[in-house]
């Protein structure tokens, strides 16, 4: 009789043990569930990375594409211009494409300021964010967050939103780099560089071999024929 409680008392705890142990396993694997689902959602709610059409392209300063490619593509531009973001959106990407990342043409961004207050900042940042060779992320991400013209967004909080767009751009390095000299001598270069060449209007347009003196490319519309033409020209095609 003791034999058979003792039998049965054992058989007890072993079925106790048997659902606690189930009992911990079936916690753990919801725990898991939750973890993977949670994580997927949290990943799925996050933007990925875009790489962008400036990805893998070698840049110094406001100059995007290999150094020694046959033909220069100089744009003057206004970071507030409505007609600049027009090109930078709808144009620019496939002319990249086509011709930089084929190592035939190199590109040339020179901003300036001269829609007021807001465009002058915008430049320096612009300047700042070339000190780190993100001047074409830069000013793609501004033109995709452009205001209306001179209505003073182009704030701390505005700029800090537009650079931390940019994939490996040093936001604090930005801000001290806008502050500097080194910046303000790049603006002020390329808006000398502006009068020389007649810029009265932005976006401006020059082109030619590489080392000589660009000429004037005058679209009769922002699309990427308008400017086709005269770089094959160039290229010899």
């Amino acid at each position: 009789m003791k034999e058979r409680e003792q039998s049965g008392t054992e058989a007890a705890k072993r079925r106790r043990l048997f659902q606690l142990a189930g009992g911990i396993v079936l916690a753990a694997i919801v725990a898991v569930v939750l973890v993977v689902t949670l994580d997927g959602e949290d990943k799925d709610d996050r933007p990925a990375p875009k790489a962008g059409p400036f990805h893998g392209l070698p840049q110094d300063g406001p100059t995007l594409g290999e150094k020694d490619a046959p033909v220069t593509l100089v744009e003057f531009a206004d970071l507030q211009c409505p007609f600049c973001r027009d090109y930078a959106v709808g144009v620019l990407p496939a002319l990249v494409d086509k011709y930089v990342k084929t190592g035939r043409v190199r590109m040339e961004f020179r901003v300036i300021g001269i829609l007021g207050p807001d465009s002058e900042r915008a430049a320096l940042f612009a300047e700042a964010a070339g000190l780190q060779d993100k001047l074409w992320q830069f000013t793609e991400a501004f033109f995709e967050n452009q205001g209306q013209e001179n209505t003073g967004y182009v704030t701390d909080d505005f700029l800090r939103r537009v650079a931390g767009e940019v994939p490996g751009l040093d936001v604090d390095k930005l801000f001290d780099d806008a502050a500097g000299d080194e910046a303000k001598r790049r603006s002020a270069a390329a808006t000398a560089l502006a009068e020389r060449r007649g810029v009265n209007g932005t976006p401006a347009f020059f082109a030619g071999r590489t080392g000589t003196d660009p000429a004037p490319i005058n679209p009769t519309a922002l699309e990427g024929s308008a400017f086709e033409e005269p770089l094959d020209q160039l290229l010899g095609q």
